[in-house]
């Protein structure tokens, strides 16, 4: 597994965990090749801005999250209309987020919502948005800049993992 490091986008945390299996043998065919992916994105602060009083850095950060969190809902939209156009570049979140939306993904979002009554326009907005995100069905062809970036790292991979057999059959 490839862990990349914990990184702040715009005001939220962003992380990722990336394991590539190739099987030789087993419940896979032979030769198919698993990308897993996991993304950790916490959008906390996504609150609405009038009402947190935020200021200076703070309230840039809101405005970051709010945007990013729009650009998502885009996406969103666009997948579920099963639109031509997917306007990914749109945002860093949705760019970092593309090849795990929609494309034969599985995608599980949690959404935080509140008990509280003076909280209650939040957590509509909120189930709102996680209804919307459930309505996207993943197509199982994938974007073709990243079938050629998979291809050329399996490629890669299988021809490293060529020379380290060879590398043990001279030992």
């Amino acid at each position: 597994p490839v862990t990349s490091p914990i990184f702040f986008l715009g005001g939220f945390c962003v992380s990722s965990l990336t394991r590539i299996t190739i099987s030789h043998h087993g419940e896979a065919a032979e030769g198919e090749t698993r990308v897993s992916k996991l993304w950790m994105v916490d959008l906390g602060g996504s609150e609405r801005l009038l009402k947190t009083g935020a200021k200076g850095l703070t309230l840039d950060e809101g405005r970051a999250i709010n945007l990013s969190l729009s650009a998502l809902g885009d996406v969103i939209a666009a997948l579920r209309r099963r639109r031509s156009h997917v306007p990914y570049r749109n945002s860093k979140l949705t760019q970092i987020l593309r090849d795990s939306l929609g494309n034969g993904s599985k995608v599980l979002m949690l959404v935080h919502i509140s008990p509280y009554e003076e909280d209650l326009a939040e957590t509509v907005c909120s189930i709102s948005f996680a209804k919307r995100a459930r309505a996207v069905e993943s197509n199982h062809e994938l974007p073709q800049d990243i079938r050629r970036q998979r291809e050329n790292r399996i490629l890669e991979l299988s021809k490293e993992m060529r020379e380290a057999e060879e590398e043990c059959l001279r030992i």
